[in-house]
Order: structure tokens, then C-alpha cells, then sequence
């Protein structure tokens, strides 16, 4: 014991050949060293323990684990005969080693228990969401699909009513007018002598009244049918519908000398061809009516092909328009000219607007007041 009564630290008194093959160490390079100068890294606390044991005689198991060896042993310490020690070595190297591994083992199964209850209880959520989902989606097809009934009903019931109100148009305010139009004539042909020029004239502006009324009844009729009609997807040979579509206006251009100039290639559209054949009727149409007061009244039909589309031009060099307008032109009832000068519905570009929606095509105009306009009929391929 030092001063203080603590052990001095022990020396390797005998060393059997069991120490040699659990430490690998041998015999001879360790009888008569101390502890620490075997092991230096050894913990003071050893020391006092094997101290405890060689002059207490205290019994001491003990698990330790050698940095020197890079091993385990399991230890019990006791004293032979006072002021000695001796210590029963073990090597659990590969139990510790084992029990690591297992220990390993059970927090990586823990682990992957967890994640896996975490995914299940995911996966239960996404289900779950699923599930709403579906209900969701069903609720809300049931929904749709009462709306479709209740919409398509309506939608009948609409097109009765407008079959109603053109059938209504045909007869009940056509009537009328054919018997303005009939009394006016009569007196015209029965009275004429008794009648002053005056009274002359205004029979006249009566029976042209009616006729231009007739006509914009015919107008919003055409504009009806063309609503209700029902839109066809067929092969269209352009020159042909070019050629039938002017000679309609084939009078009205010879006599106003007009110079027709078609650029049109023998192509085939997919479209409406009635839709179309209403189109080009009203824009050839608007193009005499404002282009026959010049001295050299010119008409110009071209053709554009794109990859998704088809464009047909119409050109005239008749009195044009401000392009500030170019949206009106295209609604119902809407006239940049007084009646008296040019005389027309107000409906025949509507129409032309109306069909070209209904072939997911586009129409606009370009214009300088005095030069003439060109109309582009864009039609698409899909």
C-alpha cells in the first residue's frame, strides 16, 4: 500500500498457458511486470480492483474489454492467499460480437418496422384518399350527368320554342306583309290614274319597305337554320364550290364589268360544305354591293395552305371601311352604311361569323377606307 492505503499496482507473478493462447501474449516478456507497463491503457480502476481483491480477499466477476487485444473477456478476480490476486479469464469476444450483431439486427428490424408501419398507415391514407376520391369523382359524374338530362332538356325545349318562333316568323309576320305588299300593288294597278306622283312614290317606298323586311325575315330565318343545322365534316373540292358560288352572282358581274381573278389550286378541304357555300355567298355578296360604283370593279379569290390550316382571301377594291369597326361588322343588325345608300339586313356577315365558329375556323377583315377590303376565311385541318 502507498501513503495514502491505496494498492501500487501489480506484477505478473505466474502466467499459465491458457493466459498465452486467450491473450495471445507471452509468459516470458509479462512475469514480473506490472499491469499498466503490460497494459498501459488499463483503467486505474482495475487496479483498485484486483488491490480489493488481493488484500481483501473480495470475490469480483467482471466484463472488460482490452484495447491492447481488441478483445472481451469475461473476468473473476480472487485472492489465493493474501496480498495476491488471481484472475480466471474468459474470451466472450464472439458472444459480444454476436450480441452486437444481434442488438444490430433487432434495431434495424425495429426500425424497418416502423417504416413499414409508417407506410402502411400511408398507404391506408392514400387508400382512404383514394376511396373519398372515387366517391368524390362518382358524386360528382351522377351530378354531371343529371345536369347533362336536365341540360339536353332544356336545350329541346329551346329548340322547340325557336322551331316555334321561326315557323311563327314563316307564316304569322310574313303574312302581314304579303297582304301590305298585295293592297299596295292593287292600287297601284287599279288607281294609278287617280293618284298624283306623290302618292305614287310613297306606295312604291311601301312595296319596297315590305320587300326589304321580307328579306330580313328570310335573313334571320337562314341565321336560325343555320344554328339549328347539323354540322357535316366532308371532302369539299374548292374550285368547284368557287365556281358555283360566283355564278350565283353571275348577272351583277357582267353587268357591272367586274374583273374576276381566281388563284385557286385544286385542292380538296375537309369542312361544312354548306356552311362554307353561305359564307362565300355573303362575302361575294357584300363585295359586289360595295365595290360595283367603281370605275374598275375588281374581284380577287386567292388560297393559302398552312400546315393546320386552309386560308381563303376575297379582295375587292370597292369603298372600304375603318378598321376601327372590324369586330362590328361581324355582329347581327350592325351597318356601317345608311340603308338608303347600300341596302342590305345587317345579318349576312353575321352569318359568315356564325359559320365559321361552327368549323372552329376564323374570320377577319382588313380594310382602307376608299382602296377596298380583304376578307380571310381560315379554315382547320383537324
Amino acid at each position: 500500500l502507498n501513503a495514502e492505503g491505496k494498492p501500487h499496482d501489480y506484477r505478473f507473478l505466474e502466467i499459465n498457458p491458457a493466459f498465452e493462447t486467450l491473450t495471445g501474449l507471452n509468459a516470458n516478456d509479462l512475469l514480473g511486470k506490472t499491469q499498466l507497463e503490460v497494459l498501459p491503457n488499463l483503467e486505474p480502476y482495475w487496479v483498485e480492483t484486483y488491490g480489493e481483491v488481493a488484500l481483501k480477499g473480495k470475490i469480483v466477476n467482471f466484463e472488460n474489454y482490452s484495447q491492447e487485444l481488441n478483445k472481451h473477456y469475461q473476468v473473476s478476480a480472487y485472492s489465493p492467499e493474501p496480498g495476491k490476486f488471481a484472475t480466471v479469464f474468459i474470451d466472450i469476444t464472439k458472444r459480444i460480437m454476436e450480441e452486437e450483431a444481434l442488438e444490430k439486427s433487432r434495431v434495424s428490424l425495429q426500425e424497418s418496422y416502423e417504416a413499414s408501419s409508417r407506410a402502411r398507415q400511408s398507404l391506408l391514407s392514400v387508400l382512404e384518399d383514394q376511396r373519398l376520391a372515387e366517391r368524390e369523382i362518382q358524386k360528382l359524374n351522377t351530378e354531371l350527368a343529371q345536369r347533362v338530362i336536365q341540360r339536353t332538356a332544356q336545350l329541346e325545349a329551346a329548340n322547340k320554342e325557336l322551331e316555334t318562333f321561326t315557323y311563327s316568323v314563316s307564316h304569322d309576320l310574313k303574312a302581314p306583309l304579303r297582304g301590305i305588299d298585295g293592297y299596295s300593288k292593287l292600287l297601284l294597278d287599279i288607281y294609278s290614274k287617280d293618284l298624283n306622283e306623290e302618292a305614287k312614290s310613297l306606295l312604291s317606298t311601301i312595296r319596297s319597305s315590305t320587300k326589304q323586311m321580307n328579306q330580313i325575315i328570310e335573313d334571320l330565318l337562314e341565321y336560325s337554320r343555320l344554328e339549328r343545322s347539323n354540322l357535316r365534316n366532308e371532302k369539299i373540292r374548292l374550285i368547284d364550290l368557287i365556281d358555283s358560288t360566283t355564278s350565283l352572282f353571275e348577272n351583277d358581274l357582267k353587268n357591272g364589268k367586274f374583273a374576276l381573278k381566281l388563284d385557286i389550286p385544286d385542292v380538296e378541304l375537309m369542312g361544312d360544305e354548306k356552311g362554307l357555300s353561305i359564307v362565300l355567298r355573303n362575302i361575294l355578296e357584300n363585295a359586289i354591293k360595295f365595290t360595283k360604283e367603281k370605275s374598275n370593279p375588281t374581284l380577287e379569290i386567292s388560297f393559302d395552305e398552312q400546315p393546320a390550316s386552309w386560308t381563303i382571301r376575297v379582295k375587292d377594291n370597292g369603298i372600304g371601311f375603318d378598321m376601327k369597326y372590324h369586330k362590328r361588322i361581324f355582329e347581327i343588325f350592325q351597318r356601317l352604311h345608311r340603308a338608303e345608300d347600300y341596302v342590305g339586313t345587317g345579318i349576312g356577315l353575321a352569318m359568315v361569323s356564325k359559320a365559321m365558329q361552327r368549323m372552329n375556323g376564323k374570320v377577319w377583315a382588313e380594310s382602307i377606307p376608299g382602296e377596298g377590303s380583304t376578307f380571310y376565311l381560315e379554315i382547320p385541318k383537324l
